[in-house]
């Protein structure tokens, strides 16, 4: 039997299971005397992780024992709580809200299994009759060969292999699963556009390997041909697919709609998500997202988990700590969801709710525009566990799409259009208002502009004063566009009279004098908001030093009220009376 091997990124060798194949249909635990011979020795070099399946010794862990391919359904935990690996610190949801417990052992699949000799890793050289593709943390699903072989031969056409991806792995093969024809409750839109063939294989197949078997997925296929035999060959002829095609490119958002058009013509499916065809999701990533939704109360609408980073080659970008980090910002109460998309790219909700809120718009912010409304009409609930793995900087993502200043352009005045139309559905009014006086429109009021647009607090309305001659500063400046800015002519006038004139117009909490140097930091304004809020009533103003210090002011502060060399935030009825 020819060895396998699949190179990893940087040129190291991931060690599976190797060796030859071997025949042990009535094993039982015997004594070795070295355990390097046992059949049933487990190694995952990516793991870290090298142990005997015998006895009492094995600690398992639910991502290494499902990546060598060895089990058939997922490790049971025998308390409940979240599996920790004590070898790689691997963590993995069993009940992710519980405290830690214990595994059991695995039960070993029937059939060819290898030894482990010695250090080899798993081939994209080729697949056989006794082979599948699978990723790590996916539970087996066999595939008839022909539908492997011809997987293979269109990514060989698209000058791509299996092997090339580092989370690809081929592993000796069982049985063949069967599957249910019967539709349930959960239903899947998958939009596909142009996009690496390795990656929509893998993201299909981690979808077709779910524990919870019985969903419908929708695949939309927006516009590229090219992507229409790759997509059919990997699903083969499962019934729970059904693949639908637009003529050309008609974007995420039309894509989403063409999909829950038709899944909601199905009074039975009752949970609704989409996917992306470049990531890939853990095998009960629907199963738990499903179980939080119907286990909850009536008016839980949405639930979400955490996720993990990885790269074009599959590598995980968060370590541990990182992980916490997220999921502490994950977690917070869902007002906060004003102020950024704490929901993510793992998710469901239930369909009732999604057809009061209608279609997905607003595109490049579709996804934060939909949860902002949704979030009207029910609660969310955050699951504190990474069931997807979220791929960054792919080639053909919509976040790859943004990196031109232009696109990023557009891609805020959307951000900040949702959060304006939401906190006006909800009666929420403007906490501040930012008195900007444009003197020419050049490139530093752009900047500080920019700066302005770029912060995390959000809830302001911005009065650009056109104080140049000829009246022309505004322009530039309104170019960069933000749904809650307007623009005023104080043609001839002073900067301070100008202020002094719109302060009259002002009727929010606090008001923000525009300095001559933009803001250092992205949560500058939100600082300075907290301190004068926190401060005592004798303070007028807070301001950053030239030190980056917050310094504040007096009511019978001496100096003039519209000093433009800082960013000055004031009490908005104080300084109205302080100018009398």
């Amino acid at each position: 039997m020819e060895s396998h091997t699949s190179s990893s990124p940087g040129g190291t060798a991931h060690a599976l299971y190797h060796g030859n194949h071997h025949e042990y249909p009535g094993h039982r635990h015997r004594r070795f005397a070295d355990r390097r011979q046992c059949p049933q020795r487990v190694e995952c070099q990516r793991h870290h992780y090298s142990r005997s399946l015998r006895g009492a010794d094995f600690v398992s862990c639910l991502d290494a024992a499902l990546c060598i391919g060895l089990c058939r359904s997922p490790v049971q935990c025998r308390y409940p709580g979240i599996c920790d690996c004590r070898k790689c610190r691997l963590r993995s949801a069993v009940q992710p809200v519980q405290p830690l417990g214990r595994c059991g052992r695995i039960r070993l699949r029937a059939g060819r299994i290898r030894q482990s000799g010695h250090r080899t890793a798993c081939s994209s050289a080729g697949t056989d009759r006794n082979s599948v593709l699978v990723a790590p943390g996916l539970t087996p699903s066999f595939v008839p060969f022909q539908r492997i072989t011809a997987i293979a031969g269109l990514l060989r056409e698209f000058n791509r292999t299996p092997g090339r991806h580092s989370h690809i792995h081929i592993i000796p093969s069982g049985n063949f699963v069967r599957r249910s024809d019967t539709m349930t409750d959960v239903g899947v839109v998958m939009p596909v556009y142009t996009q690496r063939p390795d990656y929509v294989c893998l993201a299909l197949q981690s979808l077709l390997v779910q524990t919870c078997r019985e969903f419908r997925l929708v695949v939309v296929l927006d516009g590229d041909p090219l992507m229409e035999p790759l997509v059919r060959t990997a699903i083969g002829d499962d019934a729970r697919v059904t693949v639908l095609a637009h003529p050309e490119n008609r974007g995420v958002a039309a894509a989403l709609n063409t999909g829950f058009d038709v899944l909601s013509e199905d009074p039975e499916i009752l949970y609704w998500t989409w996917v992306s065809s470049d990531n890939w999701y853990h095998p009960r990533f629907l199963e738990i997202l499903r179980r939080t939704l119907a286990e909850g109360p009536e008016e839980l609408g949405l639930v979400y988990s955490s996720f993990q980073s990885i790269d074009e080659a599959g590598n995980p970008l968060h370590d541990e700590p990182s992980l916490a980090l997220l999921r502490q910002y994950q977690s917070r109460p869902a007002d906060k969801l004003l102020d950024s998309s704490l929901v993510g790219v793992s998710f469901m909700y239930k369909a009732r709710y999604a057809r009061q809120v209608g279609p997905y718009g607003m595109e490049p912010v579709e996804d934060y525009d939909y949860w902002l409304r949704l979030s009207e009409l029910c609660r969310m609930r955050y699951i504190p566990a990474e069931l997807m793995h979220y791929r960054v900087n792919s080639p053909h993502s919509i976040s790859s799409a943004l990196n031109t200043a232009y696109q990023h352009r557009r891609w805020r005045h959307a951000f900040h259009l949702a959060r304006h139309q939401a906190r006006h559905r909800r009666g929420i009014p403007a906490e501040l208002t930012v008195l900007f006086p444009a003197r020419d429109g050049g490139e530093r009021e752009v900047e500080w502009l920019e700066s302005l647009y770029e912060q995390t607090f959000s809830n302001y309305e911005c009065r650009i004063l056109d104080v140049s001659l000829g009246g022309t500063a505004s322009t530039p400046l309104t170019a960069v566009s933000h749904p809650s800015t307007l623009s005023a002519s104080y043609a001839g006038c002073s900067s301070e009279a100008a202020g002094k004139l719109e302060l009259n117009k002002v009727w929010t909490r606090f008001v923000l004098v525009a300095g001559s140097a933009p803001f250092a930091s992205s949560s500058d304004l939100q600082i300075l908001i907290d301190h004068l809020d926190a401060a005592d009533s004798s303070l007028l103003s807070c301001y950053y030093t030239d030190e980056r210090l917050v310094g504040y002011r007096h009511r019978s502060s001496g100096t003039p009220l519209f000093d433009l060399r800082w960013n000055e935030l004031f009490r908005t009825q104080e300084l109205k009376e302080a100018l009398g």
